[in-house]
């Protein structure tokens, strides 16, 4: 399920890690739309196929030939599924980004982050107090290109998110604070839903450009 695919966290250490999630991040939003093409191809191809078997089940059933059932093959139905099913829609490539949302901001203590109830030690406690977290509202954005019976096109989708940065205190008064940490969450349900909407309206376009070339 895109959802759960794409949900899943990229934990990275240092900076070279860093450069190498972005591009997994993209390498794994273009196999899910490249999956979601496909499917929803089968699916016009399985729509567009309904009314000729029921046509041909008609002609069994009426003791029709095998030369008349295999004029179905030669019907503009018939000829229009075997062009959609031998058609490529192949997502070349995908680019990621991310755009901050002016004045969506907020800071506080790191002991106040986690909504989620857990014992904490006075070690733990008194190293939280140290540091304190703000965070940002973002737009992340995948510019994707592929290539169609329309030709080559392309396809922006897009979910909102939230970056945290993580800071320790200064230990002196009016140096600056250390970031010590980042995190970046994304809304992965929107991502699916745009996604899921922007190959459907892909797979019918291809679909109706080869019933009305």
């Amino acid at each position: 399920e895109p959802v759960i695919s794409m949900g899943r966290p990229l934990v990275v250490e240092d900076r070279n890690a860093l450069r190498l999630s972005a591009k997994a991040m993209a390498r794994n939003i273009l196999h899910t739309f490249q999956k979601a093409v496909q499917w929803r191809k089968r699916c016009w191809i399985e729509t567009l196929a309904r009314p000729l078997v029921a046509k041909e089940r008609e002609m069994k059933e009426a003791g029709a030939t095998e030369e008349e059932l295999r004029d179905l093959l030669n019907t503009p139905i018939a000829k229009v599924i075997a062009s959609l099913n031998e058609s490529e829609i192949e997502v070349l490539d995908a680019t990621t980004s991310f755009r901050m949302i002016p004045n969506i901001w907020r800071r506080l203590n790191s002991h106040h982050h986690s909504s989620k109830k857990k014992k904490i030690s006075l070690h733990q406690h008194h190293q939280e107090e140290k540091s304190y977290i703000t965070s940002h509202g973002l737009i992340f954005q995948t510019v994707l290109n592929f290539r169609s019976p329309c030709g080559y096109s392309e396809v922006t989708v897009e979910a909102p998110g939230v970056i945290e940065g993580i800071f320790e205190h200064p230990l002196v008064v009016g140096d600056e604070a250390k970031l010590i940490g980042v995190s970046v969450e994304i809304d992965t349900k929107i991502l699916a839903t745009m996604i899921e909407k922007s190959s459907r309206i892909i797979a019918r376009a291809s679909a109706e450009s080869i019933i009305n070339p």
